[in-house]
């Protein structure tokens, strides 16, 4: 996580409607943010209704807008030159094929972010607005005008480049999110010129963790020393998909040579990966913290491994299976899946750890924490796009892909990138999303090995 200043550039991206007052109390934090850090600012217009000829934005701010195409690095583009209307309901719809490969940062009040497939998983490759500076100026008594102001965002990215225009580039890339008197990053809470230490969370919402298939850098970034969570102590880890059961997946069944290698590796011992999940969660939470384990799918693979009558031959997890089978039968058993039944009757004395219910709504200040994403609304099968459509905000896993669409951020996965069901182009992500102690949001990305750049 050290790197030495010399080789980071930093920048502050944010966007400015055109004859629209500023937040001037976000604009001075951000200018304070920016001096703090050594960073440029970055101001991309935008506009609502006519020519552009004829817009004007606040001429004191003029040496911050940048109204052109611009490149940061082998790896960004920075389109400026757009002057996106300021009523657009998706501002980043349609660009992912002018990415050719890069991530795309265009201006806009409206915050939404999405990861694009690539065939490289070394980096992430994203198209992100950006937020807005300048208070919503647009027709209050139309439909698009509402909805603009309803979905309007005072905040900004806040971009670090390593090693810029050097073959082993990276970059770091965080949403800021004013809450009225200040925002807070990883490192602080900032105010005006004021900033006050240490970031205070309430909950990380991390990627879908897919215990025995975990990346050795996201375990190390989120639980290790320095890591997200030593580091912002947080109340609640919420967990997605952290049973993976790869040791008996109906992605497998009839699939020969697959079963075969699981054998000959030794990880077809479901037993064996149910003790190593049910441990890891407790290893991982500290004795201050809360750990919600979400209804996941992979997490009810077990029970649709116990619901197949194949499963009654698997003479390796023989034992396993008869047990499960009349634990599910008892009536107090009735409404607890499989893999809950089995981890409180391993570990009788915690209370550290709470299963959620995918009918029982569980809020993080205004945010449910408790929709996984793979399901929707009526059965229907879950995406950003439904959940961003959903009366509540909320945080959901799932696809591996990381994303923002209106009340709706979606985390992406702790695995390994590549995994036996992902060959090919992939949008996976390794990030989660933190809920501040004043119920806002923030993408935390995890590349090469570093969760703070």
């Amino acid at each position: 996580m050290s790197i030495r200043e010399k080789n980071v550039k930093r920048y502050v991206i944010s966007s400015i409607q055109n004859d629209s007052s500023i937040n001037q109390e976000f604009f001075d934090t951000l200018k304070s943010f920016t001096t703090r850090k050594s960073a440029k600012l970055m101001l991309l217009p935008t506009k609502y209704m006519g020519d552009k000829s004829s817009a004007t934005w606040d001429k004191s701010l003029q040496k911050y807008i940048v109204n052109a195409e611009v490149e940061i690095g082998s790896n960004i583009k920075v389109l400026g030159d757009l002057y996106l209307l300021a009523t657009l309901d998706n501002p980043i719809s349609g660009f992912d094929t002018i990415s050719k490969g890069k991530t795309v940062i265009v201006g806009h009040a409206q915050y939404q972010m999405k990861f694009l497939t690539s065939s490289d998983t070394t980096r992430p490759i994203m198209l992100t607005s950006t937020g807005s500076v300048t208070v919503p100026n647009v027709n209050a008594n139309t439909k698009v005008g509402k909805k603009a102001i309803f979905n309007h965002s005072f905040s900004a990215l806040y971009l670090s480049v390593v090693n810029e225009g050097q073959p082993n580039e990276e970059f770091h890339i965080r949403n800021l999110n004013w809450d009225g008197a200040g925002f807070y990053d990883v490192d602080g809470y900032y105010s005006g010129q004021n900033k006050f230490q240490g970031a205070k969370i309430e909950a990380i919402v991390t990627g879908d963790e897919h215990v025995s298939e975990i990346s050795k850098d996201v375990f190390e970034c989120t639980y290790g020393k320095n890591g997200i969570v030593e580091t912002l102590r947080p109340n609640y880890i919420i967990r997605h998909d952290v049973l993976d059961f790869n040791s008996a997946s109906h992605h497998a069944k009839g699939k020969l040579v697959i079963q075969n290698n699981l054998e000959r590796d030794g990880t077809n011992d479901i037993k064996k990966e149910l003790d190593e999940t049910a441990s890891f969660i407790l290893q991982t939470t500290p004795k201050d913290t809360k750990t919600f384990i979400v209804a996941s799918n992979h997490n009810e693979h077990l029970d649709r491994w116990l619901e197949d009558p194949d499963s009654n031959l698997d003479k390796k997890n023989a034992k396993l299976y008869h047990w499960l089978m009349l634990e599910k039968y008892k009536p107090e058993n009735a409404e607890f899946s499989a893999f809950e039944i089995y981890f409180r009757y391993q570990f009788k004395d915690t209370d550290r750890v709470l299963f959620l219910d995918r009918n029982d709504p569980e809020y993080i200040y205004d945010i449910e924490v408790h929709q996984h994403g793979d399901k929707a609304g009526n059965g229907v099968r879950g995406s950003i796009q439904l959940f961003s459509k959903h009366t509540q905000k909320t945080i959901i896993g799932h696809s591996h892909t990381p994303g923002v669409d209106k009340g709706c951020y979606q985390v992406g996965t702790s695995s390994k990138l590549r995994m036996s069901y992902n060959s090919g182009m992939s949008s996976w992500g390794n990030s989660h999303v933190l809920i501040y102690n004043n119920g806002k949001r923030q993408h935390i990305h995890i590349v090469n090995g570093k969760w703070f750049v």
